[in-house]
């Protein structure tokens, strides 16, 4: 894991296409980051992703909890704003 250190306002350029920018922190510790990224980038919060494979696997196990094979597939892919969108 590369870990780096940045201020409100600078950024860290991913493969040239891809932008973070610190925003700032909040008054409660949360870390605000925007995230400039082309649409086919799908960006998702681990705790969205997480629950999705939580889902997934829900929905293929019978009451049991013995694996099924089961067609039904869950998807979230959020619809990305840049500030170019606001």
């Amino acid at each position: 894991m590369l870990v780096l250190t940045r201020k409100k306002g600078q950024r860290i350029l991913i493969s040239g296409d891809i932008v973070i920018t610190c925003l700032g922190v909040g008054s409660h510790g949360e870390i605000r980051i925007g995230i400039d990224a082309p649409r086919s980038i799908e960006i998702v919060r681990e705790e969205i992703a997480r629950q999705t494979c939580d889902e997934e696997e829900y929905l293929s196990t019978d009451s049991v909890g013995n694996a099924v094979n089961n067609p039904v597939i869950v998807s979230y892919k959020p619809k990305v704003k840049t500030w170019k969108d606001l």
